[in-house]
């Protein structure tokens, strides 16, 4: 998954859109976008950081993700068209614990 050196290609991917958009952008609206267009990533918003125990978008974050996905993809499958959906929503009541 992003062991396989995909991870290179997703961080300049990130770049180039911070990069077109005025003032830059955030790793939430990065994360976003890259969600919608090409599935590849999940959304890093609030939630899914809190939810996750990360704190940012990187190598580490994603190869978290990976071996996540890995271990919950036959009970994820169903979820989200694209597996990148499946993991907010199987994280939802985590990331958002504590809000109530």
């Amino acid at each position: 998954m992003y062991g396989d050196g995909n991870c290179p290609v997703v961080f300049d991917t990130a770049r180039q859109i911070t990069a077109a958009l005025p003032d830059g952008a955030s790793d939430i609206l990065v994360t976003k976008i890259m969600l919608g267009t090409f599935g590849c990533v999940p959304a890093f918003d609030t939630h899914f950081k809190k939810g996750f125990g990360v704190s940012t978008f990187g190598s580490r974050a994603l190869r978290k993700v990976g071996e996540f996905y890995k271990a919950n993809a036959e009970s994820s499958n169903g979820i989200g068209s694209k597996p990148w959906n499946s993991i907010p929503v199987m994280l939802r009541s985590e990331g958002t614990r504590g809000r109530r």
